[in-house]
């Protein structure tokens, strides 16, 4: 075999482009392949075998002078045809033989691989349009003076001042800011969705101007789908090809300083302007423009700008790859007892480097991922899509995991045999993975439990409500929530200035009547007999509108004295509305009462579950296998047990006051309330857990948390119940 290897003439592709940099203190040679645009980087003694391929040199000849010129390292036949074979997978060189079918193998797999990479990160598909290099040659000139150190410097300058700003006026920008449960809004959304679209594109663009002024081309751009964003994407991989690692490291930095210099400008359109729109854009762009930044492109973990300039910084060509390597050959030697080649050169401190890289960045990328997958859901779950969340984190949790597999059957394909082993680790490390599979998989923990934070109240069995007879605004608040009153003790006092006007003008209608009615019968008594009958008809008219006036007074005043509302029992308040009600409007309502009288100290725990952990509850609950263990706020360590006293039919379409966030409570609302009621933002059951043996001293309106353990779950079980909560896929 080897000696028909042997025979074959490779020819080194004679339109490759050559670029000769420095890293580290050694020469390296990059080469581009103008066909596909893609780019290599060889070191010294693998461009001295590429340099040889010339089709008239045979392997064994070419190993040969590499042992002279590089004496006294030895190079072994397998060894060179093993990296001459992927020269000629990667298309660089030509083999006599079958070049033609290297060729068609190589586009069916570029194919294949275009099409595979919108799978590969679904959350970044990019689609290639058009070649933009002819257009940014003709812009360039425009553009060049953005790329100096005058500008550099007057940037830096107004980045500062933006920043300044913030940290003199800290107080104030926090104030601006919006609450949580307002910034998971479909407005912000949309504010959020466009400010990256802008910054997005000005981002590539200030690459695609860099890699122009700098001398690199640009042949790719296009639309990239970036987390359901469209926004554009341009390739700049030519500036590899520049020998200074300094305008390399600008090119890679430009999107960044795009990004901080529409964050600083924003800076001052959000603290000067007054119009909702331009502050909820600034506000996005900001966002976008700084904390993304700093959290994505900026970070040396991801495979971004940041990254490429510390690997050009450092001189580390690939970093990423070489850093998983390490990683790899530490993981192999250390649990499989495999022995690797160790990477020639290397430093224990840069091993260390490398390692503690490798091993970040894959836990980063994760971090990451989980986060936007979270980021996205909270977004579309108030519209019934978290659905579309969850298949995205399917999808985009495969792919991390599928990817080291993917790594580790090519590794082995390429060896062609299984590696030689130690037995004594591998039987170890089989061991401890089947050990940690079989506690994962198969063994119940007491893990399962559900917290959730209530609100304490008086049962509504044990308690009368108080309905409003009429509208009004809320003058005096007369008692307090959880005060003992007694029958008829006043609560609170109600103005309605149209029902005062309209008693005013019934009482004013009354005593016109009775005015008239005691002067007819004034008449009357001194009438001649011809006039008494006239009269008498006059004065009977006189006497109904006199009764119909006096019972209208009396409506009015009757209405009057609802504006009063008074205990109709003895008992304790409940529900009452809090001080800075007073002023406020409210409206007559049989569904929603203004307040309780409870009558006797009968308290439960209401409290507000989302459907998957009702679920769980109720499921838990029939089999038997709750616990449920309250404690209240204030109270340090002691706890009480509950029971559940009733369920709920339907989901809550009001909560308590004292359940939104707004009061500290778990339960996002939307921003319209009624009285003391506020509609949940979210779906959720309001389930009552009645606490057995509770306190004399416990108040109603106070916070409890409410533990609710379940049966013991696997891990597995564990993991994959919070994971289908989360991204709302319960019907999976």
């Amino acid at each position: 075999m080897i000696q028909g290897r042997k025979q074959h003439r490779l020819r080194l592709r004679p339109d490759l482009i050559v670029s000769t940099q420095s890293f580290d203190g050694q020469t390296w040679y990059v080469i581009k392949d103008p066909v596909r645009l893609r780019y290599f980087r060889f070191n010294e003694r693998e461009y001295f075998i590429l340099g040889r391929l010339d089709g008239n040199e045979g392997l064994d000849h070419i190993r040969r002078e590499y042992e002279i010129r590089f004496r006294p390292d030895r190079l072994s036949l397998e060894e060179i045809e093993l990296f001459v074979s992927q020269l000629v997978r990667s298309g660089l060189v030509l083999s006599e033989t079958n070049q033609m079918r290297r060729l068609i193998k190589q586009r069916r797999k570029a194919k294949r691989a275009a099409w595979l990479a919108p799978i590969r990160n679904v959350l970044a598909i990019r689609i290639p349009l058009f070649d933009p290099d002819r257009l940014l040659a003709s812009v360039v000139p425009w553009f060049r003076w953005l790329f100096t150190p005058v500008s550099a410097l007057a940037s830096a300058m107004f980045l500062l001042a933006a920043i300044l700003l913030v940290v003199a006026n800290f107080n104030q920008f926090l104030a601006k800011l919006p609450l949580a449960h307002e910034f998971f809004q479909f407005r912000t959304a949309v504010y959020l969705w466009l400010a990256l679209a802008i910054v997005k594109v000005l981002h590539e663009c200030g690459h695609a101007l860099a890699c122009k002024t700098f001398g690199g081309e640009v042949h790719e751009m296009g639309i990239m789908i970036l987390c359901l964003t469209p926004c554009l994407y341009c390739n700049v991989s030519d500036s590899w090809m520049l020998p200074d690692k300094w305008r390399r490291m600008a090119i890679s930095f430009a999107g960044i300083y795009v990004e901080l210099m529409l964050a600083a400008a924003a800076v001052f359109v959000w603290w000067n302007t007054v119009q909702p729109f331009w502050q909820h854009l600034s506000l996005s762009v900001i966002v976008v423009g700084s904390v993304s930044t700093l959290l994505f492109n900026g970070n040396p973990l991801m495979r971004y700008d940041g990254y490429y300039v510390l690997a050009d910084w450092l001189e580390i060509p690939n970093l990423r790859a070489r850093a998983n390597r390490h990683v790899r050959r530490v993981l192999l030697k250390q649990l499989f007892g495999i022995r690797t080649v160790p990477e020639p050169g290397l430093s224990p401190l840069r091993k260390w480097f490398f390692f503690i890289f490798g091993v970040a960045s894959f836990v980063y990328l994760w971090v990451v991922t989980i986060s936007i997958l979270w980021f996205l859901y909270r977004f579309l779950k108030p519209y019934k899509l978290q659905t579309i969340a969850g298949l995205f984190a399917i999808a985009a949790l495969a792919t991390l995991i599928a990817w080291p597999i993917q790594q580790t059957i090519r590794f082995l394909r390429e060896r062609g045999r299984l590696p030689e082993m130690k037995p004594g680790r591998v039987i170890l490390t089989a061991a401890t993975f089947t050990a940690l599979a079989y506690l994962v998989l198969c063994i119940p923990l007491p893990i399962s439990r559900i917290r959730q934070t209530g609100l304490i109240q008086f049962s509504p069995e044990e308690s009368t409500p108080v309905y409003l007879r009429v509208a009004g605004r809320l003058e005096r608040l007369h008692a307090r929530n959880g005060l003992l009153v007694k029958k008829g003790d006043l609560l609170a006092e109600f103005s309605n200035v149209e029902l005062e006007n309209a008693h005013a003008e019934a009482l004013t209608n009354y005593d016109i009547q009775k005015v008239a009615y005691h002067s007819l019968q004034e008449q009357l008594a001194v009438a001649s007999p011809q006039d008494r009958s006239e009269l008498e008809v006059q004065l009977g008219t006189a006497r109904t509108d006199s009764v119909r006036s006096f019972r209208q007074m009396e409506t009015y005043r009757n209405l009057l004295a609802g504006l009063q509302v008074r205990a109709p029992r003895d008992g304790i308040v409940l529900g009452l509305p809090k001080a800075d009600a007073v002023g406020k409007s409210f409206y007559r309502s049989q569904a929603e009462p203004f307040c309780r009288i409870a009558k006797q100290r009968n308290l439960w725990v209401l409290v507000p579950l989302p459907p998957d952990d009702f679920g769980v509850v109720k499921d838990n609950w029939q089999r038997g296998d709750l616990q449920i263990v309250v404690r209240v706020r204030g109270w340090g360590s002691k706890q009480w047990a509950g029971r559940i006293a009733s369920w709920p039919e339907s989901e809550a379409e009001q909560i308590p006051l004292g359940l939104a966030q707004s009061a500290g409570g778990p339960v996002a609302v939307d921003t319209k309330a009624t009285g003391n009621q506020l509609v949940p933002k979210d779906q959720c059951f309001l389930l009552a857990v009645a606490i057995e043996n509770e306190s004399s001293r416990l108040h109603p309106g106070s916070q409890a948390t409410v533990l609710f353990r379940c049966r013991p779950q696997t891990i597995a079980q564990y993991v994959w119940h919070k994971f289908a909560a989360t991204f709302g896929l319960s019907l999976f």
